[in-house]
């Protein structure tokens, strides 16, 4: 659903040229006054890359985590203040992969109002490491022209360890398959939820019985 927020009004950070240091820098902090400098302290000590947009998908405000990322990789692509992220997704560019087509096709959605959240999950792989991130996409109310949060989280952590439950899952299972001896698994209220062929074998019944069995037990 749409993100309702304070009515606090953030600042761009300025008109600088596109190869300007200070397109990747916070004004100068005088010219904030304290309820803008608490939502940007606010923005800046979230862990993930933030940034809003205008209604074209021009960045107008980006967190400190973005900002070190737009720094990181301005060699090659233009992450700062000012640019169309509309446009860095769509070329498929290695910060958001071969899937940036589809993310810059979901967040316009979200700006012309087709749609009031975009949520996804995309692979950045560099030479060195795997890396996957999950963005989100959500229209501020009430704000007038349309401003859009961008928002995009490392979720590389869960995905390797998903992955390595997933192996550990598949190694057990040729584990339970392959014993020599009959094995059944149980659920809390005993209830079989599994046999191996070999316990099957020993009931002279099939594993799909032997769980049909236990089922009409506890239904009796």
């Amino acid at each position: 659903m749409p993100l309702n927020v304070a009515p606090i009004k953030l600042r761009c950070s300025g008109h600088y040229t596109m190869g300007s240091q200070k397109r990747f820098e916070l004004p100068e902090e005088e010219v904030l006054n304290e309820p803008e400098r608490f939502a940007r302290s606010v923005l800046d000590a979230l862990r993930g890359r933030i940034a809003i947009l205008d209604q074209d998908g021009g960045i107008l405000i980006i967190n400190q985590a973005w900002r070190d990322f737009a720094l990181a990789y301005r060699a090659h692509v233009d992450l700062g203040v000012g640019a169309n992220y509309l446009n860095v997704c769509e070329k498929g560019v290695s910060t958001v992969g071969v899937d940036g087509p589809a993310l810059a096709a979901g967040i316009r959605a979200v700006i012309q109002g087709d749609q009031e959240e975009f949520v996804a999950e995309y692979v950045a792989h560099t030479p060195t490491e795997k890396l996957w991130f999950l963005v989100r996409a959500t229209k501020l109310v009430g704000e007038t022209p349309t401003r859009v949060l961008i928002s995009h989280e490392n979720v590389t952590a869960a995905k390797v360890a998903e992955a390595q439950l997933m192996d550990q899952l598949q190694e057990m299972d040729q584990l339970y398959k392959m014993a020599p001896v009959g094995l059944e698994l149980l659920d809390r209220d005993l209830c079989v939820l599994r046999v191996n062929q070999v316990l099957a074998d020993t009931n002279a019944c099939s594993e799909h019985d032997k769980v049909a069995q236990s089922y009409a037990a506890t239904q009796s």
